[in-house]
C-alpha cells in the first residue's frame, strides 16, 4: 500500500470514528506509529524548511547553502586570512553571542554518570535527567567540553581534522520546542560569522536518525554544519527520547569542534596547529596520545575503572620509552590549563607515576 492510501486510510478510520482504529492489535499498534512518524517527520522537515527559507537559505535535496553549492571546495586552498583566531577569540565571542544563556564549567573527563571509557559529548552529563528521569530546568546552557574518543586512536590524521581529544563548545536545552531550537541554530550560525566563518561559506545538511542509547530509543533532526568541506559541527534536535514515566523529552544539544573551527577559520594546514608547530620531533599519534594522557592525569584526584587503564594502556604503548615527552606533557597542560583551572605540577606528576605503574 502506497503512502497517499494510507493516508486515506487513517483518514477514514481514525478521524471518522476514533473507537475503529485498531490500536489493540499488533499491526494496528505497527500502522499507528508508522503513521506518527510520517506526519511528525513530515512536518518537522516541512517547518525545518519554511525556517531556514525565510532566512533566505537556498535548498537542494537535503541540502540548505546562501550562496553557491561549493560544498567540495578544500577550505585550505582558499587565500589565507591576515589575521588568525585562537581559542580566546572563540571563547570570547561566545560569551557576547549566548550572553542569555548560562554559561557553566567544564566535567572531569572522567565524570562518573557516563557509559563510555571517558566524557565523549556534554549531553552525557544530563544522564540523570535521560535514564533516571530526574527534574531538569527549562533553560539553555552553554560550556566548552574536553572530550576523548579513543575509538579514533588507529585512524588520526591532522591532515583531514582528526584527533582523540579535542575540545567541544556545546548549547544545550531539554524540554525545547522545534522553534527554540531552529532559533538557536540561527544564533549558531551569527556566532560562526563573527569568528569570519561567514553564512555564504555555510552548508547544512539535514538527516534523520533513531538510534538506542542505554535502551533507550530515541528520535533526532539532526543537522550537519559543513564550512566548505569540513564539518565543524552540528545541530541535534531528539523530538522523541523514550521515557517510562512521563512524557518522553526533546532535547537540543548543538555542538561545533573548538579546534576545527580555528582549523576552518586559519586555512592551515594541520589540525592542531599550534602542537604541531612546536613539536615537530614527534608524529602526529604521539602528540596526540601524550595530549590526551595530560588531559586524563590533569587531576589531582582520579579513580579509575579497570576498563579505563585497559583504555591508558592502548595509549601507552604507541608512546617510546626513549623518547622524552616533557615539554610536550607541559605544553599540554597548558592547553587544557585554558578550560580548567588546576594543579599543572601535580598533573605531571601523577603523569609520569601512573603511567609507569599503568603500564605493567
Amino acid at each position: 500500500m502506497d503512502v497517499e492510501k494510507k493516508r486515506d486510510l487513517f483518514c477514514e478510520t481514525f478521524l471518522k470514528d476514533k473507537e475503529i482504529y485498531v490500536k489493540n492489535t499488533k499491526e494496528g499498534a505497527n500502522f499507528i506509529n508508522w503513521i506518527i512518524d510520517v506526519f511528525v517527520d513530515d512536518k518537522l522537515l516541512k517547518n525545518i524548511d519554511g525556517f531556514f527559507v525565510e532566512k533566505w537559505w537556498k535548498r537542494k535535496n537535503n541540502i540548505f547553502f546562501k550562496w553557491d553549492l561549493k560544498i567540495w571546495v578544500d577550505h585550505r586552498k582558499l587565500i589565507k586570512p591576515k589575521k588568525k583566531i585562537f581559542l580566546e577569540d572563540i571563547l570570547k565571542v561566545a560569551n557576547e553571542v549566548f550572553s542569555k544563556s548560562k554559561s557553566i564549567p567544564p566535567f572531569h573527563i572522567n565524570y562518573k554518570k557516563i557509559d563510555t571509557f571517558f566524557v565523549v559529548a556534554w549531553i552525557q552529563s544530563i544522564s540523570n535527567v535521560l535514564f533516571e528521569e530526574r527534574q531538569y530546568d527549562n533553560n539553555w546552557y552553554y560550556i566548552s567540553q574536553p572530550v576523548i574518543r579513543i575509538k579514533y586512536l588507529d585512524n588520526i590524521s591532522w591532515d583531514k581534522g582528526n584527533g582523540i581529544s579535542f575540545v567541544n563548545f556545546t548549547v544545550l536545552k531539554v524540554w525545547v520546542t522545534l522553534s527554540e531550537f531552529l532559533k538557536k541554530v540561527d544564533e549558531s550560525i551569527w556566532f560562526l560569522s563573527k569568528l569570519w566563518l561567514y553564512a555564504w561559506n555555510v552548508s547544512l545538511r539535514i538527516r534523520k536518525d533513531s538510534p538506542v542509547w542505554n535502551n533507550r530509543k530515541m528520535k533526532n533532526i539532526i543537522i550537519d554544519i559543513y564550512y566548505w568541506n569540513l564539518q565543524i559541527g552540528d545541530a541535534v534536535f531528539i523530538y522523541d527520547f523514550e521515557q517510562k514515566t512521563r512524557t518522553s523529552l526533546t532535547v537540543a544539544d548543538i555542538w561545533f569542534g573548538l579546534e576545527r573551527i580555528i582549523y576552518a577559520r586559519n586555512r592551515i594546514h594541520n589540525y592542531f596547529e599550534q602542537f604541531w608547530l612546536n613539536f615537530k620531533r614527534y608524529s602526529e599519534t604521539e602528540v596526540e596520545v601524550v595530549k590526551t594522557l595530560s588531559l586524563i592525569f590533569f587531576w589531582k584526584e582520579w579513580m579509575l575503572t579497570q576498563n579505563q587503564k585497559n583504555q591508558i594502556k592502548k595509549l601507552y604503548k604507541k608512546l617510546d620509552k626513549s623518547k622524552n615527552y616533557f615539554p610536550l606533557i607541559d605544553y599540554s597542560i597548558e592547553y587544557w590549563n585554558s578550560f580548567y583551572n588546576n594543579s599543572k605540577l601535580k598533573a605531571i606528576y601523577d603523569f609520569f607515576i601512573n603511567l609507569e605503574n599503568l603500564s605493567n
